[in-house]
């Protein structure tokens, strides 16, 4: 963004290429870390009972590989039930 473009940008388009800036940085820095333990990895694998790699990969999990588990409590068939009742009458 030149100075031209900023001085004449609002807050929302500002914000909007900050934010698009920090999503490439975070993606980058996850690159990173995602090299940096793959090398560590191959570094120990020699060193290691066969076997024991597999453990150590999910022990070293970072936050965003980690999936959040939705657990639903409830009767699924009610609501289908319940939601094409009310599509029925619109």
């Amino acid at each position: 963004m030149s100075f031209e473009e900023s001085e004449h940008a609002t807050l929302r388009q500002i914000d909007n290429r900050y934010r698009a800036w920090a999503r490439i940085e975070e993606t980058r820095q996850q690159g990173e870390w995602e090299r940096s333990r793959w090398q560590t990895l191959w570094l120990l694998s020699p060193h290691l009972k066969k076997g024991k790699l597999p453990s150590i990969q999910r022990q070293m999990m970072f936050a965003w590989e980690k999936e959040d588990k939705v657990e639903f409590k409830g009767d699924a068939n009610a609501i289908l039930a319940k939601w094409s009742e009310e599509m029925k009458k619109k």
